[in-house]
C-alpha cells in the first residue's frame, strides 16, 4: 500500500514537473509605471546652477557646465555667513549637504550629512534656504528629480574669511 501511494505521488509530481511546461502560463506581470516622483541619483543631464551669465549657453557644452558650476561657487561663498563663534575658535573645514533639485528647480528636504560644528551646518542650511532655483535634471528628455550633495569649505587667514579657490 505505501509503495502504491509512493508511486502514485511520484507519478503526480513528474506529471507536473514534465507536462507542467506545457501548460499554458498566465502572462507576465505588467513592467511597473514609472514613479513621476522618484529621486534619481544619477540622470544623463545633470542639473545646473541658474546664473544670468550661463543661462544663454547650451545646456550640454562644457562651457555651459563650467560657467554654472563657477556661478555657484561664487554664489556660495558671496552670500554664505562665517559664524562669528567659528571665526573666534578658528574652526575650518568642509561642511558636506544633500538636498533635492526638485522639477521646478526648488531646493528641498535640505539635511546637513557632515557638520563641522560651531553653528557652519547651520550657515549652510540657511544659505541653501535662500539659494535661487536650479536648471532642473533630465533623464529620458524629462525633467526629474535628484538628490545632490555639496561640499561648503570654511576657510581662514588669520581671524578672517577666504574665499576657496574655485575648481572645476
Amino acid at each position: 500500500m505505501k509503495k502504491l501511494l509512493f508511486l502514485s505521488l511520484t507519478m503526480l509530481l513528474a506529471n507536473g514537473l514534465l507536462f507542467g511546461q506545457l501548460l499554458p502560463q498566465s502572462p507576465a506581470a505588467p513592467p511597473a509605471a514609472v514613479d513621476n516622483d522618484e529621486v534619481y541619483k544619477v540622470v544623463e543631464t545633470r542639473p545646473l546652477f541658474s546664473s544670468i551669465t550661463c543661462d544663454s549657453l547650451d545646456r550640454k557644452t562644457t562651457e555651459r557646465i563650467d560657467c554654472a558650476a563657477k556661478a555657484l561657487h561664487d554664489y556660495l561663498y558671496e552670500h554664505l555667513n562665517y559664524p562669528e563663534i567659528a571665526r573666534k575658535n578658528g574652526v575650518e573645514g568642509t561642511v558636506y549637504a544633500n538636498f533635492i533639485i526638485e522639477k521646478d528647480g526648488s531646493i528641498t528636504n535640505i539635511k546637513i550629512v557632515r557638520d563641522i560644528g560651531a553653528g557652519c551646518g547651520d550657515a549652510v542650511l540657511e544659505l541653501l534656504s535662500k539659494m535661487p532655483k536650479w536648471v532642473p535634471a533630465m533623464q529620458r528628455n524629462k525633467v526629474v528629480r535628484i538628490q545632490q550633495m555639496l561640499p561648503v569649505k570654511f576657510m581662514l587667514k588669520g581671524d578672517k574669511p577666504v574665499k576657496p579657490p574655485f575648481k572645476p
